[in-house]
């Protein structure tokens, strides 16, 4: 156990001051209480009685000898006395000598205390838990400040009750009560709500103290933002290095999952100091029923990454979790996932008159699409919503109403589909792109051109293409005979997906609000090109709209305190939504965010405890939010002494100067760097001496 006092002393310089103090100079004033013993002694009231002798002369000697010690040991017997109650009154007034530039100001102090509680400080020592020994040093710390003085705790809970100070008994019940919690803080932030406490108190003396195992994970880079009036002090709980393994996260090869087809599952392994490579056993439960389990061999230090299989058989909600069996660190053996099957997905055509016999022959499959078309004239707006793909098919013109519409659909996370006309006009064309605040049309351009350029990194060619396989710009790509141009714009996101060989696009994404534009340039119609034709026509068109599905996070972090989106679409009236977890007893209504057609809910700190939780409303299911761990304190790696020492010096704070407690209790180290070093005891020490003293010399002094 360290502790290091941040301070700007100057080492070169004495630690102490050479002027005593007293904390409690009030009971100087019992000093005259010195006057009583000199009275008694000044005025001798014992009576004495005459004896006759016959014959005196050979008592001269003897009396004159015995009157020089008796007034000896009366006088060695006043002063012990009044030694006895100076230094009694020494003692109630708690004399001490200051630490040099201590810069202490009458007024008492402000003590905020930092208890780690996070999942790191459960490793277990010869003395119990970190945690038991953080809790045990924080009640030196309080012990070790005067009654009077003002106290703050404060964990990674970051607990509103914990945002003022308490008296001395008040905050020793708080300190008994911290138990471990699942949130983990950087250092920045501890620091932060610290000095928003001491903005609070007007104690003149502000103290903050950091106990923590001091893993390296809490310590941002930078400059820290640190109040010069406040003094810092770290208490390390040593900890030991203990091997690990973590499952870091999960995701899914193919963006869009297909009822009854296959689904991979990659999954990220992380190690941390094991002894030597390890093979372990990871195993996949979807709906609780294990359907897959796989081996790896995990590095000594790194990650690796394997892949299960499982085949969703049903649409509708799954939740599912990996897991592994490894020790003494359990809380990331298991990381829980959660996600959507759609029952299809709804592919709204939007045809001038004529339709598309390539569109409807792609989209031809009944069990993954529901594929519908209507003519321009005969659109329903308010079905607009209810479709995760709109396709505008070669129309001639747009009417305010639908660009209005299709603005707002674009935003609330629909997914549109431009394909021009040769026949359009520009005009007509630039009216629907300009109320999108996208880039407009600038020139028909009828030279032929062939496709040159296809973006194969991007997610829609993802599993097109063989992988590490370059894209041979003289094969057999799309030809064009007539297209349009745009008016580039520098504030305009733009995701070029396939050019032609001059350069122009042939097919651009424009990310607007939570949905996406794909913009065609060249007509669909044979005279203008072959692409409905080409083998590209149908990997292209696939992906551009499974890619649309919008798809919630598969996990979300406990403690993050963050919107969490959900599938909720349309108006759901004035329904209240529950967050429950019925294993866990867990039932609490979140806060409701609103985006025009969507819903977020806002949960602040909670939930604490991983698992799957399900979103009810109007007693049905709308969601299923799986909560993980913060895998932060995964690395059971700690700083030593000498990193401490660097981490202070880049992050600004200061010197520092190190007090070693090892084995020792840290309340006598605290008080002689608060208020220096304490006298107290040995005025006690010295009263027992001279009443000791006393009884020796009535005792064997003979007169």
């Amino acid at each position: 156990m360290k502790i290091w006092y941040l301070c700007a002393a100057d080492s070169e310089q004495p630690l102490f001051m050479t002027d005593l103090r007293f904390v409690y100079p009030e009971f100087l004033y019992a000093l005259l209480l010195l006057a009583i013993p000199v009275i008694v002694h000044l005025f001798n009231f014992r009576r004495f009685k005459k004896i006759a002798f016959t014959n005196v002369r050979y008592l001269k000697e003897i009396t004159e000898e015995t009157s020089s010690r008796s007034k000896l040991k009366h006088l060695l017997t006043l002063l012990t006395r009044l030694l006895v109650i100076a230094f009694l009154v020494f003692a109630f007034a708690q004399p001490y000598i200051p630490v040099l530039n201590s810069n202490i100001t009458e007024g008492g102090s402000a003590v905020s205390i930092y208890v780690d509680n996070s999942f790191s400080m459960e490793a277990s020592t010869r003395e119990g838990t970190s945690l038991d020994i953080a809790r045990d040093k924080a009640k030196q710390i309080v012990q070790a400040f005067k009654p009077t003085d003002k106290f703050q705790i404060l964990t990674n809970d970051f607990d509103p009750a914990h945002q003022r100070f308490y008296t001395q008994d008040e905050i020793i019940g708080l300190i008994d009560i911290v138990a471990i919690s699942p949130s983990s803080r950087k250092i920045d932030e501890i620091l932060n709500r610290q000095n928003d406490a001491f903005g609070t108190s007007s104690k003149p003396n502000k103290y903050s103290y950091f106990i923590s195992d001091l893993q390296k994970s809490i310590f941002s880079k930078g400059t820290l933002d640190v109040d010069s009036s406040v003094k810092i002090a770290f208490v390390q709980i040593e900890s030991s290095l203990v091997p690990n393994v973590s499952i870091d996260s999960v995701w899914f090869s193919s963006p869009v999952l297909q009822k009854g087809q296959p689904a991979e599952l990659n999954v990220r392994l992380q190690s941390f100091s094991l002894p030597e490579e390890l093979e372990t056993s990871i195993s996949l439960s979807v709906n609780n029923i294990q359907r897959s389990v796989a081996s790896t061999i995990i590095p000594e230090d790194g990650s690796t990454e394997l892949n299960l299989t499982f085949t969703p058989e049903k649409s509708g909600w799954y939740e599912a979790a990996v897991s592994l069996d490894d020790t003494p660190i359990r809380f990331d053996d298991e990381y829980y996932f959660s996600f959507y099957l759609a029952e299809k997905l709804n592919i709204l055509v939007v045809n001038d008159q004529n339709s598309s016999k390539y569109l409807a022959a792609m989209y031809a499959d009944k069990e993954f699409f529901d594929f519908k078309e209507t003519e321009y004239l005969n659109l329903d707006f308010s079905n607009l919503d209810q479709q995760h793909v709109i396709i505008l098919n070669q129309l001639k013109g747009f009417s305010s109403g639908l660009n209005s519409e299709l603005d707002k659909y674009i935003n609330d996370g629909g997914s549109l589909v431009i394909i021009p006309d040769s026949a359009s006009s520009i005009d007509e064309f630039t009216s629907l792109l300009s109320r999108l605040d996208l880039e407009t049309i600038k020139t028909w351009n009828s030279s032929s051109d062939r496709v040159g350029l296809i973006n194969e990194n991007d997610i829609l060619f993802d599993g097109v293409f063989e992988r590490n396989k370059a894209i041979d710009v003289n094969s057999d790509l799309p030809l064009v005979s007539g297209k349009f141009t745009l008016n580039h714009r520098s504030d305009v996101a733009r995701d070029d997906l396939m050019d032609l060989g001059s350069g122009n696009p042939f097919l651009v994404r424009y990310p607007k609000g939570e949905g996406q534009v794909y913009l065609f340039l060249a007509p669909f119609s044979e005279s203008h090109t072959n692409f409905t034709r080409h083998a590209l026509f149908v990997p292209v068109m696939f992906r551009l709209a499974t890619t649309s599905l919008k798809t919630n996070p598969l996990s979300n972090t406990v403690g993050a305190n963050q919107y969490i989106p959900t599938n909720i679409t349309g108006y759901v009236g004035d329904a209240t939504f529950n967050l429950i977890n019925e294993p866990l007893n867990f039932d609490i209504i979140p806060a409701i965010k609103r985006d025009l057609n969507s819903i977020s809910i806002y949960t602040a700190d909670q939930p604490k405890k991983a698992g799957q939780y399900q979103l009810i409303g109007n007693d049905s299911l709308y969601s299923i939010i799986s909560y993980n761990y913060n895998r932060i304190e995964s690395v059971m790696e700690y700083l030593n002494e000498e990193e401490l020492s660097d981490y202070i010096v880049d992050a600004g704070i200061g010197a520092f100067t190190l007090y070693d407690t090892q084995n020792a209790n840290i309340t006598s180290k605290i008080n002689t760097g608060v208020e220096g070093f304490r006298l107290w005891k040995y005025c006690i020490l010295f009263v027992l001496l001279f009443l000791l003293a006393e009884t020796l010399l009535l005792k064997f002094f003979r007169t």
